[in-house]
């Protein structure tokens, strides 16, 4: 499976059901809002560490159902545990953990990246530089928090933890066409790694 990491706003579903469109490859669309829905909370409000906590493992806990329904197929995926991972990192300030929520972080990362490592074979992150336009059903079009984002994921491909091959959709690639053919390219470059390393 090909999975697409990045913050919200820079194209990944657009990519996603274009990509799955052009290659016939089964489009996984992960719907987190839906998802924190489910357990009575609005994704659009703020909530403290104990609550997000609850969120985000319920999160996890979907993407791990809905990952290993489609475990082996050739498809395509709009949000990846790392994903989870940006959101969950991205609510922590300098002041706001203890010990205990620390532990808790760890081991959340851990089961993120074990998780990434167990379903995908390819992963594609794809960086700010599409136009921001406001739009009723995304998150808001905010450049600073979008770069934050873009940097947690930037860390997280480069962490050693992660041993699915990846690449990245370089800034100024904005073109649909251009985010497709790259899309195409990374599959091809990890189907070919894989064979290698058989022989």
């Amino acid at each position: 499976m090909l999975g697409l990491v990045g913050s919200h706003r820079v194209g990944k579903s657009t990519l996603a059901r274009v990509y799955a469109e052009e290659t016939g490859s089964e489009l996984v669309e992960v719907n987190v809002s839906a998802m924190i829905s489910e357990i009575g909370y609005d994704s659009a409000l703020t909530y403290d560490f104990a609550a997000r906590q609850e969120i985000q493992e319920h999160v996890l806990a979907s993407m791990s159902k809905l990952f290993a329904f489609h475990a082996g197929s050739v498809a395509i995926t709009d949000r990846t545990p790392l994903d989870a991972m940006l959101y969950t990192l991205s609510m922590v300030g300098p002041y706001t953990c203890n010990d205990k929520e620390s532990a808790w972080l760890k081991s959340y990362m851990d089961r993120c990246f074990d998780m990434t490592n167990r379903y995908f074979s390819t992963l594609l992150q794809l960086q700010p530089g599409i136009p921001l336009v406001e739009c009723e059903t995304s998150a808001k079009a905010n450049p600073a928090y979008i770069e934050h984002l873009n940097a947690l994921a930037l860390g997280f491909m480069s962490d050693e933890r992660l041993k699915v091959p990846h690449y990245y959709v370089p800034r100024h690639l904005v073109s649909l066409d251009t985010r497709v053919r790259v899309a195409k390219q990374a599959v091809r470059r990890s189907i070919s790694t894989a064979s290698t390393q058989l022989e």
